[in-house]
């Protein structure tokens, strides 16, 4: 599911700032949290943060439209409860794809992100 909020801030350039619903885990393996079309996009930051327990995420990016998820923007991570991760990413991705599990087995916790980019 993808989620898209799009503004014009200034003449030619594009603005996306979306709503995302935090994700909290509820099994032992990798599950998506949010997917992202950043095909518009030039670059973008993305915010995550855990609540309650330590959570493992990956930033996965696409380069085709996400029909696929091959790159690693950010590899394996473990984002400690009450910290933050903040990701630049200034390469081309047409999609990007978080992903969370907890960091110990049924230690479950939420996941909150804040992503914006501009063209």
């Amino acid at each position: 599911m993808i989620f898209i909020t799009v503004k014009v801030s200034t003449p030619g350039v594009l603005v996306s700032t979306p709503t995302i619903p935090n994700k909290t885990t509820t099994v032992n393996t990798y599950v998506d949290a949010y997917v992202w079309d950043t095909a518009f996009l030039n670059k973008f930051v993305i915010k995550c943060a855990a609540a309650t327990n330590n959570l493992k995420i990956k930033i996965l990016g696409s380069i085709d439209g996400g029909a696929t998820f091959s790159e690693d923007v950010v590899a394996e991570t473990t984002v400690n409860a009450s910290a933050v991760l903040v990701t630049k990413v200034t390469d081309y991705y047409s999609a990007i794809k978080v992903q969370v599990k907890p960091a110990a087995e049924n230690t479950h916790g939420t996941l909150s992100i804040i992503a914006t980019g501009r063209s």
